[in-house]
């Protein structure tokens, strides 16, 4: 009943943002006709679980392409080439879960057009990430880890691209920042034709109440594959920067088919020296919360040194990984070289 509550609160909230808000003013766009923009990492990835044990890897390549047809109508396309050989490969997670994933026919990331008919709404069609969760729509280039957290690494329920259209806002009320999302989706994910009559559904609303603190809530339902798997998942965001201090962590639920998951994580950082952060993050994934043997959890340290802020960093990080029956030797060491531009 929570649950359902939850999930009515947020979809019910996105929609009142949207017709509560004003469109009158005229638009102004912040892009310049075109532009070019890219990010390169190279990791060096240790672990005893994985064979091989060790290895260089070319982890992104991603070219971006964006501008505008007028300050109304805005493209972009991004590519990564890497990705295609990154994707085919057997993997390990957290020493208990080993995946075969077939990898991608297509370079393609993102293939986005932008319209804004009115001020303060604006409407996005094509491939692009599903605006669900909150680290997983951050930047690739500004990941305070090199590795995304469980619900996104292993889940796959963020940083997660699908093709659709989206609905999006921002107003505010008082003196709170209001953005509400809801977009509509195949459900197949990337690159990946439609398999079935169903939409899938994304709705988000994020706030912030001050302006060290934002906050939000996310909800998705919908059906992939032929069968019309069932997919529904629900979280919660939140980030609190307070000068060099930056604390956040996000709790997703929810049921792929039949199981019932969960996933939760918190991180800490600080920033000194100017050219050093310091990161910790605690993160919790439980593949099946009606059986027990099958959660686990990583303790991930990392350094990170800013030779041009993001645009050119080193990352080192110690990932201690925990199981919950038996433990196995599967900490991972990950060292990544970045530019993006």
């Amino acid at each position: 009943m929570k649950l359902n509550v939850l999930k009515l609160s947020v979809v019910a909230a996105c929609m009142l943002s949207f017709l509560g808000t004003g469109f009158a003013a005229p638009i102004e766009s912040a892009f310049e006709k075109t532009k070019v923009n890219g990010l390169f990492q190279f990791w060096y990835m240790r672990t005893d679980k994985a064979s091989p044990a060790d290895a260089f890897s070319m982890k992104r390549a991603e070219l971006k392409f964006s501008g505008e047809v007028n300050p109304e109508i805005l493209w972009s396309v991004s590519i990564d080439p890497a990705a295609i050989k990154e994707d085919s490969k057997v993997t390990t997670t957290m020493g208990m879960v080993t995946a075969v994933t077939v990898g991608r026919k297509s370079p393609l990331q993102d293939i986005i057009l932008t319209f804004k008919p009115i001020q303060k709404l604006s409407v996005d069609v094509g491939q692009y990430k599903v605006p669900f969760g909150m680290e997983s729509l951050d930047s690739s280039a500004k990941l305070d880890f090199a590795e995304r957290a469980l619900y996104n690494s292993v889940l796959k329920w963020g940083d997660y691209r699908d093709i659709g259209v989206t609905f999006k806002s921002n107003f505010k009320a008082g003196d709170v920042p209001i953005v509400p999302a809801v977009g509509f989706y195949n459900g197949e994910g990337q690159n990946t034709a439609e398999l079935n009559s169903t939409r899938s559904m994304v709705a988000r609303v994020t706030a912030k109440p001050i302006d060290t603190l934002h906050v939000g809530l996310a909800y998705y339902d919908g059906k992939s594959g032929v069968a019309e798997t069932n997919n529904t998942r629900t979280g919660a965001e939140v980030r609190y920067i307070k000068d060099d201090v930056t604390a956040y962590g996000e709790y997703m639920t929810g049921k792929s088919g039949t199981v019932n998951r969960a996933s939760y994580y918190a991180t800490l950082t600080y920033k000194f020296a100017s050219v050093y952060q310091a990161a910790a993050r605690y993160d919790y994934l439980d593949l099946n919360t009606d059986t027990s043997g099958d959660s686990g959890t990583q303790t991930s340290l990392g350094i990170n040194r800013f030779i041009e802020k993001h645009n050119a960093k080193l990352q080192l990080n110690y990932v201690m990984c925990g199981e919950e029956t038996t433990a196995v030797d599967n900490d991972i060491i990950r060292f990544v070289v970045q530019v993006s531009f």
